[in-house]
This record gives C-alpha cells, sequence and structure tokens, in this order.
C-alpha cells in the first residue's frame, strides 16, 4: 500500500485544527457521524480538536488520546466515574450480518506514540461484543493490544446464553515484543466469529505474510448480534503521557478477503 509520508498528512490535520470543515474531506471534530467503508461510525471521543482527524491523501485517519480523555457524554453520566480514555471509531448498523458469514478486515497502521506503562493496557482495535440486555460489559472478542510487554492479538468467548463475568483469560494469537513504533505495517484479518460453539476461525496477514491461523476456536460471544468493529485507541484511564495512532484504507468486507476490494 503506498502511502504520503506521515509530514505530508500532518500538514493536513495542522490545517484541519484550524478549519476542519474547509481542509478536510471528511469533518472529523463535529460530523454526527462518518461514512467509511460502506458504514456509518460513531466517533466516540473526548471533543478534542486533535481526538480524531483525516487526511485525504492517503485515506489516513489519526487518532490522539491524552490523560484522562474519556468518551465526551453528558456530565451526569460520567460524574464521578473513572472512564477509560477513549479516541475511536465504532462501526454501526451490523445488525444484519450473520455470525457464520465471515469477514475481512483490511488496513496499515502506524503506531507514532506508544507509551509502555507498568501494569497499563492499550487497544488498538477490536471486535467488540453487542451485549444481550441483561448481560455484564465485556471485554472485546478480538483485540490488538499493546502493554509494557509489546503488542499482541487476542480473543475471547463465552457459549453461555448469559454472561454474568467478563472473560479476563483471552488466547493469544499472535505476540511482537519488538513491534516498530515510527513505521507502517499492513494487517488484514480474515474472521469467522461463534455463537454457542467453538467453530470460530481467524487468519492474519502482516505485511502479505500469515502470521497465525486458527480454526474451530471459541471468538465471540452468545449473543443475537454479531460483534462490531471499533477501532483507534482505548486504554485505560491512569496513563500518564499520550498515545497517537495513525489507520490507513481501513475496509470492512462481508465474505472472504480473496474477494475483498482493497
Amino acid at each position: 500500500m503506498i502511502r504520503p509520508p506521515v509530514s505530508i498528512c500532518a500538514a493536513a490535520w495542522g490545517i484541519a485544527l484550524l478549519a476542519p470543515a474547509t481542509a478536510m474531506a471528511q469533518d472529523a471534530t463535529t460530523a454526527p457521524n462518518i461514512s467509511l467503508s460502506g458504514y456509518d461510525w460513531y466517533k466516540a471521543t473526548a471533543r478534542k480538536p486533535y481526538s480524531i482527524s483525516y487526511s485525504p491523501q492517503g485515506d489516513v485517519w489519526r487518532f490522539e488520546v491524552r490523560p484522562g480523555e474519556n468518551e465526551a457524554r453528558s456530565p451526569a453520566d460520567i460524574a464521578g466515574a473513572q472512564s477509560k480514555d477513549r479516541s475511536e471509531l465504532w462501526m454501526l448498523g451490523n445488525t444484519e450480518h450473520s455470525f457464520r458469514a465471515g469477514v475481512c478486515l483490511a488496513f496499515g497502521m502506524y503506531v507514532e506514540e506508544m507509551p509502555k506503562e507498568a501494569g497499563r493496557w492499550t487497544v488498538l482495535g477490536q471486535w467488540h461484543a453487542v451485549e444481550d440486555p441483561g448481560d455484564v460489559h465485556l471485554s472485546p472478542v478480538f483485540a490488538q493490544e499493546f502493554d509494557s510487554d509489546g503488542f499482541r492479538i487476542v480473543i475471547r468467548s463465552d457459549f453461555a446464553a448469559k454472561q454474568a463475568l467478563p472473560n479476563k483469560n483471552p488466547t493469544v494469537v499472535y505476540a511482537d515484543h519488538a513491534y516498530p513504533i515510527g513505521r507502517w505495517v499492513d494487517w488484514q484479518y480474515q474472521i469467522v466469529f461463534s455463537q454457542d460453539h467453538p467453530d470460530g476461525e481467524i487468519t492474519a496477514w502482516r505485511d502479505g505474510v500469515t502470521v497465525a491461523h486458527l480454526s474451530g476456536v471459541g471468538l465471540g460471544y452468545n449473543d443475537r448480534i454479531r460483534p462490531r468493529y471499533q477501532f483507534g485507541i482505548y486504554r485505560g484511564y491512569d496513563y500518564t503521557a499520550r498515545a497517537v495512532v495513525l489507520y490507513s484504507g481501513v475496509r470492512v468486507n462481508e465474505g472472504s478477503c480473496a474477494a475483498a476490494v482493497h
């Protein structure tokens, strides 16, 4: 995937901070939702000018969080809560898709700033459960994670009809303890979610090379609606430094990666 230098994109973002409506193809600061890859996406951010920026040069999204910047909701909603830091786009309108249909996800990712602080975690892209009424809030069924040990890809599952406790013991699909900072990495995933049986499947390609393939595994919760994709930055509330991540060419296609258009 060919991309312009990050410095060129940064010039577009610098203009965008002054006049986002005229400088950007999509106004990521004030538009109610974002249109991307055939879906609408909700902006879950602190609504700062720098939280989400978009450069049409290279189709690049930039996400930034600083300590204490959680999703901006009503004051009553977050009063007194130790909310997580978050700057993400959330997929909307996935209710019509089957768990078993399969999905292909592809994007480039550039980790610009990622603090490694002991005991703290950051999620950079996740498939999150759409919980049934009465279920507890659950950890993502798929996540790209950073912690003090580096980068890893994890999956989770629970076949029970009602989930009462979060699954804190994910299956590690892939790990890199020396993941590159300041360099583009292309990722592609073929995913089939599971619901009430261990019949999920995941294949991961990094820069065109297969780095993981698992089949006959749990990859999802027993919910009515298939998980939704979220990308950006989501992390614990107690970090002391900012994080910045870029994504380019994000595509979500139903079916197999062999049929996807990149």
